[in-house]
Order: structure tokens, then C-alpha cells, then sequence
């Protein structure tokens, strides 16, 4: 078992996993995560209280962009299903941030319309240490550039075959595995303990603390 969503994020963003690159493979992966996310009770919308009533909206948020990025991907609006990538990291990490470490300031200001953190800040706050951040330089880069439309969203738009496939694989893994980790936050925070074994025994790669 691992502690938190957090742990699922940063054991994916360790490589090594060429599954990962296999359309069908992922795929399937991907949305077994999404059939369980979508399963999980969730309680009124300010129920028990503020933290969770947040953190289950952003979990909602991560549920919808995961579903519309695979909507994307299946209609070949690759760019698109791209673009969505971030955010969906971005609301999955914000999950778990509202949910075990927001302050009750942070909470209070969220509600009176303040900003949430950002993917960067995001990161900072939830790595278990600087020298193990959940989501590394490089690839936080490569999400940003595909989301803003950058050299890396222009080159992938000459993408075929194969390498397309391998790249729509590389999206749908990881929308499976940021969607997981809020899941699995809030699963774990509603007592919804049977998913949170779900998630686990879906994930195809070991997960330690």
C-alpha cells in the first residue's frame, strides 16, 4: 500500500514502465481508472465540510477532463486531448493539496475567490523532498508546451502511424494515473476504502511507500 495519491504520481514519474507506450495497453488502463473514479460515492456538495467539499470538486474536474480527453483521442483530436494534460495533473494534484495540505486560510481564501496553486507550486508543496519532486523540470516543461500550444504541440501535429500511437498512449497512461491519485485521495477521505483497493489492484506497476 502507499500513503497518498501523491506516491502513485511520483513511482509513475520514475519511468522505466514501456507499457506506458503501448496504445491498447494504456488505454485499457486508463479507463478501468475511469470507471472506478466515476463509481466512487461522493457526498453533497458541501459536505462534511469545506476542505473536502473543495477537494471533491476538484476531483470532479479531474474526472471530466480525463473523460474528454479520451472522448478527444477518439475522434483524432490528438492536440486537443493534449492540451488537456496539464490541467488534468494540475486538478489531480490540487485533489490531494485541498484535501491533506491547504491551510484553513488557504480554504477560506479559495472560497472567497482567491487563486489556487499552480502545477510548479503544486509540486513544490506535495514532493516528499527538492531532490524527488513528483513531476521533474523537463517533463512539467513538455506539459506546458503541449497545453500553450509550443514547439512540442507543433511538432506532435506531424505525428503518424506508430509514433502517434505511441504518443497517445504516453496521454492516456498518464490521464489514468492523475486521475488515480485524486481518486485515491478521496476515496481514502470519504472511508471509501473498497476503492481505494480498486485503484491499487488497477494500477499494472508496483507501488511501494
Amino acid at each position: 500500500m502507499f500513503n497518498g495519491g501523491t506516491n502513485w504520481l511520483s513511482q509513475w514519474n520514475k519511468g522505466g514502465n514501456g507499457w506506458m507506450a503501448e496504445w491498447n495497453k494504456a488505454k485499457t488502463f486508463s479507463l478501468r481508472i475511469g470507471e472506478i473514479c466515476a463509481a466512487i460515492p461522493l457526498p453533497g456538495s458541501w459536505e462534511p465540510n469545506d476542505r473536502i467539499a473543495l477537494a471533491v470538486a476538484s476531483f470532479e474536474l479531474a474526472l471530466e477532463h480525463h473523460s474528454s480527453i479520451h472522448l478527444l483521442l477518439r475522434h483524432n483530436k490528438c492536440a486537443s486531448a493534449n492540451a488537456l494534460a496539464r490541467p488534468l495533473l494540475e486538478a489531480a494534484l490540487r485533489t490531494t493539496w485541498l484535501a491533506e495540505k491547504a491551510s484553513e486560510k488557504e480554504i477560506s481564501g479559495i472560497l472567497k475567490g482567491r487563486n489556487v496553486p499552480i502545477l510548479g507550486e503544486l509540486n513544490s508543496v506535495l514532493s516528499s523532498s527538492k531532490s524527488d519532486p513528483l513531476v521533474h523540470g523537463e517533463h512539467e516543461g513538455v506539459l506546458h508546451c503541449l497545453t500553450h500550444g509550443g514547439s512540442r504541440a507543433l511538432v506532435a501535429q506531424y505525428n503518424e502511424g506508430e509514433e502517434r500511437e505511441r504518443a497517445n498512449a504516453v496521454i492516456a497512461a498518464q490521464a489514468g494515473f492523475s486521475l488515480g491519485s485524486a481518486g485515491y485521495t478521496i476515496a481514502h477521505h470519504l472511508g471509501q476504502q473498497d476503492f481505494v483497493t480498486q485503484l491499487v489492484e488497477a494500477t499494472p506497476i508496483p507501488i511501494v511507500d
